[in-house]
């Protein structure tokens, strides 16, 4: 249940951040995580590389979630955790303007 959790967690959180990530960074991040599955450098992730990569991340997610170390994550955890995302995504979209449906039609 504990790596459910946690999964759930890791795929929330990263869904969260990369959402709206740049597609270059993106790329790239999503090139460095292939790289590092591939332990065997064959190029290709086997289901074993892509459980313990995915594993790995979502004990390095718990951790951080699990901020008093119980092992557990209570409810003020994940909420606070929620919080710090949505700070985070608040302050990466600072200041970015949104196309309005009036100007998407115009530019069409």
């Amino acid at each position: 249940m504990k790596y459910l959790l946690s999964a759930v967690y890791v795929l929330t959180a990263l869904s969260f951040s990369n959402a709206y990530a740049h597609d270059a960074s993106k790329e790239d991040r999503v090139h460095g995580a292939f790289e590092q599955a591939d332990t065997n450098k064959d190029g290709k992730i086997s289901y074993e590389e892509f459980r313990i990569a995915h594993e790995k991340r979502a004990e390095e997610m718990f951790k951080k979630i699990d901020t008093n170390g119980d092992g557990f994550i209570d409810e003020a955890e994940r909420k606070s955790f929620h919080e710090k995302m949505c700070e985070r995504h608040h302050e990466h979209h600072k200041g970015w303007k949104h196309k309005s449906n009036d100007e998407e039609t115009n530019a069409n």
